[in-house]
């Protein structure tokens, strides 16, 4: 009986080829849905932000950091590091599969407490 070597390099591209092709699969079926699903506004705090290069915000949602471009270098001028303590990160998303998320709209608010002073 003749033994079949396994070539390492086959086995890593089917793998990415697999990968990639189940993410395309998963990505183009949200994309199809996600226009039938309703849409739903998250509120969560804003946990960090830059404006090095590319501005963007920090927050965390159900567990998981993410990290978004938003143009966010006008509120930073004029908060600075109380910006952390007086704003949060409103999400509009879609859920188009169990915890899987459309992002339609980011915007960064003042918290509703400091708008009613």
């Amino acid at each position: 009986m003749a033994k079949k070597k396994i070539n390492i390099g086959t086995c890593i591209k089917l793998a990415g080829s697999l990968y990639a092709f189940c993410w395309v699969a998963i990505y183009s079926y949200g994309f199809a849905v996600q226009s039938e699903t309703e849409k739903q506004t998250y509120v969560v705090p804003l946990t960090g932000y830059y404006t090095a290069g590319i501005d963007g915000g920090v927050f965390r949602f159900e567990g998981d950091k993410f990290d978004r471009k938003y143009d966010i270098q006008e509120l930073a001028d004029k908060h600075g590091r109380d910006l952390l303590d007086s704003h949060e990160v409103h999400l509009t998303l879609k859920e188009v599969l169990p915890d899987v998320y459309y992002l339609d709209n980011i915007s960064v608010k003042a918290k509703n407490n400091l708008q009613n002073k």
